[in-house]
């Protein structure tokens, strides 16, 4: 993982040549790659994170990788957060559990967050999310006002 977080070209968003945009700091964590930052960019490899720490408790909106290969424990530190956005794994074999075990909107199998087809609805669940469900139908849904 240190040597592929090493490789990783990191910059402004924008460019097409970023590999890696804006993420979020932690503290309590053991750094073990940490290029230092260049203005809101701070690539970094943690381990050690503790439960109640930023990066656990609160939507990082960055790329998070939980380590640890003992999936009820990941899925409980995630379930324990008062957010549940989306998850993504891209373990065929682990599909199922994270689509059963984590309390999120939408868990991402071989993709990037966000990517949903646009008829599906799409929020978040807990304090997660605009509260209002995204998708071409439910968003007219939520323009209009039913009458009987």
């Amino acid at each position: 993982m240190l040597e592929k977080a090493e490789a990783i070209r990191f910059g402004d968003p924008q460019d097409p040549g970023t590999q890696l945009g804006c993420v979020i700091y932690d503290q309590g964590a053991e750094i073990l790659f940490h290029p230092g930052r260049q203005g809101a960019l701070l690539p970094i490899v943690i381990d050690k994170v503790p439960q109640n720490s930023v990066l656990v408790m609160e939507e990082p909106f960055g790329p998070i990788v939980r380590v640890p290969d003992n999936d009820p424990e990941v899925m409980a530190n995630s379930n324990s957060t008062d957010f549940g956005l989306a998850s993504g794994n891209n373990d065929l074999n682990r599909a199922n559990a994270s689509i059963n075990g984590l309390d999120v909107d939408t868990c991402n199998i071989w993709e990037q967050p966000g990517y949903r087809i646009e008829m599906s609805p799409f929020t978040g669940l807990k304090d997660s999310g605009n509260g209002v469900k995204e998708g071409v139908i439910k968003a007219m849904k939520f323009f209009k006002n039913a009458k009987t």
